[in-house]
């Protein structure tokens, strides 16, 4: 006596069943290993762009600094000016009448100036409106890709990089490293996850500052 219905090619019902297991499972998997794989590919281009932008706006920094200064620690620079200076990757949208620009993944950035000492780039993740939200795993590992591929590639021109949910702990580049500084140059992977989670559980805002110098 039989046990179980067999196919026409002599397998049991059971196995098949098994075997369109197996497939979904694969299939679930490669799917999430597909989209995985975008948001690095996604991730990585982000990085190129920042870069792209901080090496293109270097040459302008003084001139620029002489035009806005407002003789404060914040002195907005319009996001037009960087339009107008072809600086902005094509992937990033500015907002108009505002010293802000979106980048490709819809991201905030402020432009503006500290004194003169530098020229700051403030990434914003999770600003004072929005108190507490926790950061999706998305963005943190965004954040991860901006400070292993952007922030630590350019410690030369580097005055400092923080997170000011994390503000205590702030890196200095190569030539401003001194003393008892982090520096940037043993910026380490650990590091990195500890900076990019302080954004989960801190109410302040969650910000990555990028003070460049000139």
């Amino acid at each position: 006596m039989k046990l179980f219905l067999t196919t026409e090619r002599g397998r049991s019902m059971i196995e098949m069943l098994g075997v369109l297991a197996i497939v979904g499972i694969l299939s679930v998997g490669g799917i999430a290993g597909y989209s995985k794989a975008m948001r690095k590919y996604k991730y990585m281009k982000l990085a190129e762009e920042l870069n792209l932008f901080i090496i293109s706006s270097q040459p302008y920094l003084k001139d620029l600094f002489r035009t806005y200064n407002n003789n404060t620690n914040y002195s907005a620079v319009p996001s037009s000016i960087f339009t107008d200076l072809n600086l902005f990757p094509n992937t990033w949208s500015p907002i108009a009448s505002t010293h802000t620009v979106n980048d490709s993944t819809g991201q905030r950035l402020a432009l503006f100036f500290r004194s003169s000492k530098s020229f700051t780039i403030d990434y914003v993740f999770n600003d004072s409106n929005h108190k507490g939200r926790l950061l999706s795993k998305d963005e943190i590992m965004r954040c991860q890709y901006i400070l292993q591929y952007v922030v630590i590639p350019n410690a030369d021109i580097l005055l400092r990089a923080y997170m000011t949910s994390l503000s205590n702990k702030q890196y200095y580049g190569s030539h401003h490293c001194t003393g008892e500084r982090l520096c940037l140059s043993n910026l380490t992977l650990n590091d990195i996850e500890q900076m990019c989670s302080a954004c989960i559980t801190d109410e302040k805002s969650c910000v990555i500052a990028l003070d460049i110098i000139y």
